[in-house]
């Protein structure tokens, strides 16, 4: 954690910054792993440590990445009862039953089950049982969820941009990813308006 602060402060020298803004993200598509506590201590702790250097420079959040297309499901859940929604949105598929969702219910309390049984989606349901994780652990980001973000019209520079920048981005992917993408390929994903689906659309 010093040495990060520590390039984080030699960095700003040279690159002077009106705020620093540390963040991670992670898209709830089931029941998320231990190992993924890792990234938000680590951002915690680093947000805490140049709060404590200049604390009105700080900006510290966790994004959901709820418009991820539900492209996998976890073995715990009935495969019969998410077919249809195989490709949409997490944030546009219902949440579960809390007996069937795979959660370990037994040590969690009453105000945090009353949170969980408020989820309003698929995606919302497993993000709540990762936030009361970590906010157990003591960590503090403002959680973010994406599609708010695209609703919002926040994302629509970015998006302008990407639409704009088909073929560096393409080539980035192809020599990072080693992708092979579509002649007609563009760095964005609508939802279908007939069936709900982003993950099957072709732009």
């Amino acid at each position: 954690l010093d040495s990060l602060v520590t390039q984080v402060l030699e960095w700003s020298k040279t690159s002077p910054q009106d705020t620093y803004h540390v963040n991670d993200m992670k898209t709830p598509s089931g029941r998320v792993h231990v190992g993924a506590l890792r990234g938000v201590i680590l951002h915690d702790l680093l947000a805490k440590a140049l709060a404590s250097l200049a604390p009105e420079k700080v900006i510290s959040t966790y994004v959901f990445n709820d418009m991820d297309p539900m492209d996998a499901l976890p073995s715990y859940l009935d495969y019969s009862q998410y077919s249809a929604d195989m490709g949409k949105p997490l944030f546009m598929i219902p949440p579960p039953p809390l007996d069937q969702c795979g959660i370990d219910l037994s040590q969690t309390s009453e105000s945090e089950l009353e949170d969980l049984k408020n989820a309003k989606n698929f995606a919302e349901l497993y993000a709540v049982d990762f936030i009361q994780a970590f906010r157990s652990l003591g960590c503090t980001q403002k959680i973010i969820w994406s599609h708010e973000l695209y609703e919002s019209g926040k994302m629509d520079k970015m998006i302008r941009l990407a639409l704009d920048s088909v073929t560096p981005l393409k080539k980035i992917y192809q020599d990072v990813a080693k992708y092979k993408l579509p002649e007609l390929w563009y760095p964005f994903q609508v939802i279908c308006p007939e069936c709900g689906k982003v993950g099957t659309t072709l732009v």
